[in-house]
């Protein structure tokens, strides 16, 4: 087949001059400055060459681009009320709109009467509806007689896109916009298009601000997704939502067979089982991987916050995050079980009634349990034997905690509390003799202090 393939362009050669393209590809960086020149050197003898560099970054937006639909549509500016500046390879330009037209912008080409929710992937938040405060005072503003206020009253639409064009200088100019997306005010988009379908005269009256963004580089589309999304009403989270490890996760799960929730509610229509929460996940690593159990109960805000790039970063993997979440599963099922009774005013085993409060450092102490025993956890067998040595750890710990306390002890304080994690790591590593390996690097640590004494 190789050989059948050499020939062709041998017998190509006989035919006229030819043009050679290289795509050399890395699943990290591209080549350093020298490696290219040094092998640019080698070819550049012959005519018509050119070079193509593809690294794992140019890899993950080609897959991205081609799971996410492009959407382009046309807008009007309002007479001469715009403003343009550039800076460099960045475009943007200021306006005033109609509604319509943004509602137009947005629609479903081929379900007319439903909004295009490919407009919004870049947007950090899904659609809260009308029963959130904000949209439902935008939407009876949009109804109201004095709707002539709302371009004084609403921040407006931040739109990004790769090419924005029409004819500069002229009066209420015709605006193409090509692979558009509504990065800010997609709340007051969803509610204005909410209230066209409610009375379409009364929007028709409606004036709005919109700033487009032209540019090419996802890295900066990303970073204006960001910062316009800066404001009280929206949680670290979501600012991350749009993260390319995001949505990276949210594509290798897909392949697990589950839904991966970048976003809070992201796939609220499928089957509870196979929804995973992006804040759930992150504390579940952060519990498993950063043995931090009491900080994934009590201060997850960790999870999007300083220890962001710690859990999600190019080493993070849609199976290595399954893992402590198979360990959590059946864990959550006995924490159902005894909130149900506690409902129900049923009798609970107090042995048992840790288990709602301890799901973390539970998960936590199966890791542990199984790297000191050898024990498989990618079968369930494997993950139901080390809970149950987990749990018969950590009831010892609480008995011994309690006995100390007394009546100031309570399950809730004691797992709450970041030394905790030492207490019960300590506890469990006193059932394991240490190997070999383990006295050797003591004794090399004992050597070590005792030389600097």
């Amino acid at each position: 087949m190789l050989w059948e393939k050499v020939c062709e362009i041998w017998e190509l050669f006989n035919k006229g001059p030819l043009s050679f393209k290289y795509y050399i590809c890395s699943n990290k960086e591209k080549p350093a400055e020298h490696a290219r020149r040094k092998f640019e050197n080698n070819l550049d003898r012959y005519r018509y060459v050119e070079y193509h560099y593809i690294d794992q970054e140019d890899l993950a937006s080609k897959i991205l681009e081609k799971k996410f639909k492009k959407v382009n549509g046309k807008i009007t500016f309002v007479e001469k009320q715009y403003f343009e500046r550039s800076d460099g390879l960045l475009r943007g330009v200021v306006a005033t709109i109609a509604a319509t037209d943004l509602i137009k912008l947005v629609e479903d080409p081929n379900n007319p009467g439903l909004i295009n929710e490919d407009a919004f992937n870049d947007n950090a938040r899904i659609y809260l509806k009308l029963q959130n405060k904000i949209n439902s005072s935008i939407y009876e503003t949009a109804l109201s007689d004095e709707n002539f206020e709302f371009w004084y009253l609403n921040n407006g639409i931040t739109i990004i896109c790769e090419e924005c064009s029409y004819v500069p200088n002229s009066r209420s100019p015709v605006v193409t916009l090509k692979n558009l997306q509504v990065v800010n005010g997609g709340q007051t988009t969803h509610a204005l298009f909410e209230a066209y379908l409610k009375d379409p005269e009364k929007v028709d009256n409606i004036l709005l601000l919109v700033r487009i963004c032209q540019t090419a580089d996802y890295r900066i589309s990303e970073k204006i997704s960001e910062t316009t999304n800066r404001q009280t009403p929206v949680v670290t989270r979501d600012l991350h939502a749009n993260d390319r490890v995001q949505k990276q996760l949210e594509e290798e799960f897909r392949t697990l067979s589950y839904f991966y929730e970048r976003k809070k509610n992201q796939y609220a229509d499928k089957p509870k089982n196979q929804r995973l929460d992006s804040e759930l996940v992150g504390q579940l690593y952060l519990a498993y991987y950063l043995d931090m159990p009491s900080e994934a109960k009590n201060s997850k805000v960790l999870v999007f916050g300083s220890k962001y790039d710690e859990i999600f970063n190019e080493n993070t993997t849609a199976s290595k995050m399954l893992l402590p979440y198979r360990i959590y599963l059946p864990l959550e099922e006995q924490k159902k079980e005894i909130q149900r009774k506690k409902r129900n005013r049923v009798t609970i085993n107090e042995q048992d009634a840790f288990i709602s409060r301890a799901t973390f450092h539970i998960v936590n102490s199966v890791k542990l349990v199984a790297e000191k025993e050898g024990i498989d956890l990618s079968r369930p067998e494997g993950i139901a034997q080390a809970t149950q040595k987990a749990l018969k750890y950590i009831e010892e710990v609480i008995a011994k905690e309690e006995k100390k306390r007394v009546s100031t002890y309570t399950h809730d304080k004691f797992f709450k509390e970041t030394q905790t994690n030492k207490v019960i790591r300590e506890h469990i590593l006193m059932h394991y003799p240490k190997n070999v390996k383990d006295k050797e690097e003591d004794a090399s640590s004992e050597l070590t202090l005792w030389s600097k004494g």
